[in-house]
């Protein structure tokens, strides 16, 4: 009996193959006899893996057609959505955007004066505070310069 792995004769009651150590399973005494040599390789995992690739290669090009349509499929509805929400036509939807646009750019405008305002109290407030430390400073150095000179006249009256 011959090996349907490696082609090497092995003895027709044997389990595994004396050459290549795969399991052989009986057959009975017949003798098969090919024409191709199978190929061959040290480990199982390599025909596993020849035969995946084989599979995944066919169905490679049914992934990339997949891709293709889908991206035209967003293409063309993307277009569609650009053609139909930018007509040039002048109908009522327009009037009725312009006026929304106008009630947007008032209420905006609004909010940034507002804002603004709020900016210039903030702006004031800090001013306020600046110009009260500013004052309590002079403030302060007046007192210690009264104290200095009430104290230096102390002195020179006890000096006296």
């Amino acid at each position: 009996m011959r090996c349907p792995y490696c082609n090497h004769i092995t003895d027709d009651d044997s389990m595994f193959c004396a050459s290549c150590g795969r399991k052989i399973e009986p057959r009975g005494n017949t003798y098969q006899h090919t024409t191709e040599m199978p190929k061959m390789s040290l480990y199982e995992d390599d025909f596993d893996m020849e035969e995946e690739r084989k599979s995944s290669s066919s169905s490679v090009p049914v992934i990339i057609a997949i891709i293709i349509a889908v991206c035209l499929l967003i293409t063309a509805g993307v277009a569609a959505w650009f053609l139909l929400n930018h007509r040039t036509d002048t109908s009522s939807d327009n009037s009725v955007s312009n006026e929304l646009k106008t009630e947007l750019n008032e209420s905006t405008n609004k909010k940034i004066k507002e804002e603004k305002e709020s900016m210039i109290k903030q702006k004031k407030r800090t001013l306020r505070k600046k110009r009260r430390r500013k004052k309590r400073r002079k403030q302060k150095k007046r007192q210690i310069i009264i104290y200095f000179r009430i104290a230096v006249k102390e002195y020179w009256q006890t000096v006296k």
